[in-house]
């Protein structure tokens, strides 16, 4: 559309809008600009508001979905349950505790 086309009609802006964003790669935009135009003319946004809480959807989707990403790349290890809990790791912290306890294990040079 060139600045002096005329507006496409609202069914026809409809039926396009879906393929512009797709294209566009606007996933957010996508799925909520519906129900968010709804709400928009109920409760009388103006266009800058509307966009802004479409963009504001998107940007929040893509910093989630970017974060999941990046930690997938990552590789690294789950957290796992108690089953696979490595026992020697509290073995260490009793011991550190017991020599808080007993500082004559540095001076004595036993290990």
């Amino acid at each position: 559309m060139t600045a002096s086309s005329p507006v496409p009609r609202s069914a026809a802006v409809e039926a396009a809008l879906p393929l512009l964003l797709k294209q566009l790669k606007l996933a957010r935009f996508r799925s909520h600009w519906q129900p968010l135009a709804q709400q928009a003319e109920t409760e009388g946004w103006s266009p800058c508001q509307f966009l802004h809480a479409l963009c504001e959807q998107e940007c929040d989707h893509r910093l989630v979905a970017r974060r999941q990403r990046l930690l997938r790349d990552a590789h690294l290890p789950w957290q796992k349950g108690l089953d696979g809990f490595d026992q020697q790791q509290i073995e260490a912290k009793h011991c550190l505790q017991s020599w808080k306890k007993d500082r004559q294990w540095p001076t004595s040079c036993k290990n």
